[in-house]
């Protein structure tokens, strides 16, 4: 990956990656061991329930207050990750000092996050390599406890249980679910039923987890997201799709090399675009971008 920073300039590039909901995940883009922490962390910190240090995600629509309904008034729905549109500018930020502490200090007491006593479901109805031991491994380093569930042990609305019975029972027994899905349309069904927080662990529309860990990544490795500018080349998929929409949010500026026929579609690039200061700019030829001059030299990482 290079990376520009200072006035914005088109050379940051970062390959392209396809993950299909029928493949099994390749994690984050990055393949460094921070890279893979970092995703480990601050995975684990969007299950974990509000705290003093951090600010709590956005509730999604209708949502009163955060963390298991009924808490607060008896009314309260929770909040739900499942994808970055659920997320503002702010708990953004909070989550990447979250994970920055989590880096530097695994057990959560530096961060003030604490799992004990908490029990996430990992619902994954497609395989999963990397997501699955990510969040085995977060929730266990704070404390908490995972308990997996494949596809063939769950009905997401399969047999003679629908997919709301089926996440009203899970939210009986769990702080918080993640899911992994071939259809978002079903995990979004199983969030509106749920009592506890969901997070997407990866649809056919998203794949906010991974995107979160991969600003994570940009974000340790160059200290600033300011004056940063991404390029991705690949078809505009599910995790293109996450990638391209924290960036905006984050305020970094991204460009897309694909296919006409694989880019994003009118509304969805509108959508992107409308979540934060960031740019999304679509491109048919990557090679456009070696005939724009950088205004500063790249940083190679």
């Amino acid at each position: 990956m290079e990376v520009t920073r200072g006035r914005r300039s088109p050379d940051a590039t970062a390959n392209g990656s396809r993950e299909r909901p029928d493949a099994p995940p390749r994690g984050t883009d990055s393949a460094s061991s921070g890279g893979r922490l970092a995703s480990r962390a601050t995975e684990a910190a969007s299950t974990h329930a509000p705290s003093a240090s951090r600010p709590p995600p956005r509730p999604r629509a209708g949502s009163k207050a955060l963390g298991r309904a009924g808490e607060a008034d008896g009314t309260a729905s929770p909040a739900h990750l499942l994808t970055i549109a659920d997320l503002d500018v702010d708990t953004v930020a909070g989550l990447r000092a979250t994970a920055a502490r989590l880096d530097r200090d695994r057990s959560g007491a530096t961060a003030g996050v604490d799992l004990s006593g908490r029990t996430v479901a990992l619902l994954f109805d497609r395989p999963s390599t990397r997501t699955r031991l990510g969040f085995e491994a977060g929730a266990a380093s704070l404390g908490g406890h995972a308990v997996a569930l494949t596809g063939a042990e769950v009905q997401f609305g399969r047999g003679t249980e629908t997919t709301a019975d089926a996440a009203r029972s899970v939210s009986t027994f769990v702080d918080g679910v993640v899911a992994r899905v071939a259809d978002h349309a079903t995990l979004e069904r199983f969030a509106s039923a749920a009592t506890v927080p969901v997070v997407n662990g990866l649809s056919d529309r998203a794949h906010p987890c991974e995107a979160l860990a991969d600003l994570q990544f940009l974000a340790s490795r160059f200290e600033t997201l300011d004056g940063l500018r991404v390029a991705r080349v690949g078809d505009c998929t599910n995790v293109a799709r996450s990638f391209a929409s924290v960036c905006v949010l984050a305020g970094v500026d991204v460009r897309v090399a694909c296919p006409a026929d694989c880019r994003f579609d009118d509304e969805s690039a509108s959508d992107i675009r409308s979540l934060g200061p960031g740019s999304l700019r679509l491109l048919a030829d990557p090679s456009r971008r070696s005939r724009e001059p950088p205004s500063s030299p790249p940083i190679a990482g």
